[in-house]
């Protein structure tokens, strides 16, 4: 049995830092469960509400200084917007269980958050009291700042690595290594070729959903039976078709007595939308149409103009006939939806798919990993190769892309734990057009891809090379790739190098399939 030996960590964070409290204890835990096994060392956290007993005489941060504080190994420190109350010689508990630290010459994780937050609940005398001891210790290199949450507890977990890695003595009989090396999932199992993994989006419950919704509005429509309207033919007025879509309408030629364009005309649903609904009735074998479905009785399309000064074409009738005219429109986008989505996912579906997997099968965790793979020149897709969405599809693939191209996760198979954080923070302007706000919502699908498609492409006469980097792996643990690694044709092999901190040499292997 190894000897272990304990640290006792205080932990020092004002109130507002909750968020980070759950954190580190969580930090702490999985440092001891992994590293800390392996390695002879627990890490005991302390705080002054778990770890004080009450006490009298003396003044209160003396009373946690005696208990906690000077027994302590080192000292896990955060700051955000609050910076405590004052005690007898500093401004705050934190700044002086810190003084004390490193006067006694013992290890400071002083960590700064840049995270978001509401105004209204900043204490600015508090704020500035942060900002003051920031600048006092910038010049010390003791303080790390983090974004998020999931920022801090990684960059935690890796300092207490790298902290006690200096430290760590080896039994000559011992010689704890990394041992990196990569595997393929077949869903169930991992293994030692080749094997393409099949995606079915196409068939996924969203378009069960669909069908659902599209059977409701047939529904719907069917049962608002309205009078088809009979009136004389006016050989000088077109019937009004392809309403569905209103569109701007200039009216500048327009303002004359003579203009048939000024006068209300009768909403018609175009024969191209008629045939769009029909063929899809047919094609899913859905509710029938009834007789008069597509008959919107005296339903009139008259000019408005919006708080834009932009013209255009408002159906006005009865409250039946425009529920029947949106209903329909809300059918027709649904087909639109059902069929454009399909496709998009029946494309992905055809994409060539890897399920790389990172394991390392060695009883020592190692770090600061970079993975190539050499693949056949031109076969590999990136993000650039992926289809743009259209105007119908952009909402909801923008919210769903980077799962459809994330491996899935499971007790075993860990996700990725460096994809990229960006901030896609917009303000929705309300005056925007139609088209500007397609392209910042395009723009946001793009962030999406851009933070899980997180590898540098790089180019030989005989291959193109992909390489990315992964911070940490816990031993006997393992990762899924960032992606899947999708190809436009089958391949018979794959070449690949890892280069680690903890591994001597460079790791080199190839996968072939069967």
């Amino acid at each position: 049995m190894r000897n272990v030996k304990q640290y006792q960590v205080l932990i020092s964070a004002p109130s507002d830092v909750k968020d980070e409290l759950e954190a580190i204890y969580s930090v702490i835990e999985d440092f001891n469960r992994g590293f800390g096994v392996y390695n002879g060392i627990s890490l005991l956290p302390v705080h002054w509400s778990k770890d004080v007993f009450p006490q009298s005489g003396g003044h209160p941060q003396s009373l946690i200084n005696s208990q906690i504080v000077n027994d302590s190994d080192f000292v896990i420190a955060v700051l955000w917007t609050r910076f405590g109350s004052p005690t007898e010689n500093y401004d705050s508990g934190t700044e002086e269980e810190i003084e004390i630290m490193l006067r006694e010459g013992k290890q400071v994780f002083l960590y700064i958050s840049k995270r978001a937050v509401n105004l209204d609940d900043v204490d600015y005398s508090q704020y500035e009291r942060v900002k003051s001891f920031k600048d006092k210790y910038k010049d010390k290199g003791i303080y790390c700042e983090y974004n998020t949450i999931e920022e801090f507890s990684k960059s935690l977990y890796n300092h207490l690595c790298n902290y006690f890695s200096k430290d760590i003595k080896k039994d000559e009989n011992f010689h704890s290594q990394s041992n990196l090396l990569i595997k393929v999932s077949d869903g169930k199992n991992l293994i030692d070729n080749i094997l393409f993994y099949n995606t079915n989006y196409a068939n996924s419950e969203v378009f069960s959903s669909l069908i659902r919704q599209i059977t409701e509005d047939i529904i719907h429509i069917n049962n608002i039976n309205l009078p088809e309207e009979v009136e004389e033919e006016d050989n000088s007025t077109p019937s009004f078709q392809g309403s569905i879509k209103l569109k701007d309408v200039n009216l500048n030629p327009l303002f004359s007595s003579k203009n048939y364009l000024l006068r209300p005309k009768k909403v018609i649903i175009s024969e191209q939308d008629k045939k769009s609904i029909e063929n899809f009735v047919d094609k899913y074998n859905l509710k029938k149409l009834s007789n008069n479905f597509f008959e919107l009785g005296n339903l009139r399309n008259e000019i408005s103009v919006n708080l834009m000064g932009r013209t255009f074409y408002k159906p006005v009738g009865t409250d039946e006939e425009e529920e029947k005219y949106r209903k329909i429109c809300d059918l027709l986008f649904n087909i639109e939806l059902f069929e454009q989505l399909k496709e998009y996912l029946s494309n992905i579906d055809r994409y060539k798919k890897i399920w790389f997997v990172l394991a390392n099968e060695g009883d020592h965790f190692d770090e600061d990993i970079t993975i190539n793979l050499y693949i056949p020149k031109g076969k590999v897709i990136m993000k650039d190769d992926i289809n743009e969405p259209s105007t119908v599809t952009l909402d909801i693939l923008k919210s769903s892309i980077s799962a459809l191209f994330k491996p899935p996760v499971s007790h075993i198979l860990k996700e990725y734990p460096d994809y990229l954080i960006i901030n896609n923070f917009r303000i929705d302007n309300p005056l925007m057009s139609a088209e500007e706000k397609y392209n910042q919502e395009l723009e946001e699908f793009w962030d999406e891809l851009e933070k899980i498609f997180v590898y540098e492409v790089f180019h030989s006469e005989e291959c193109d090379i992909i390489q990315f980097n992964q911070s940490y792996l816990k031993q006997h643990s393992c990762t899924n790739f960032p992606t899947f690694i999708c190809l436009k044709d089958s391949i018979d092999e794959i070449r690949y190098e890892i280069i680690s901190k903890y591994c001597n040499k460079k790791v080199e292997g190839i996968l072939r399939t069967k």
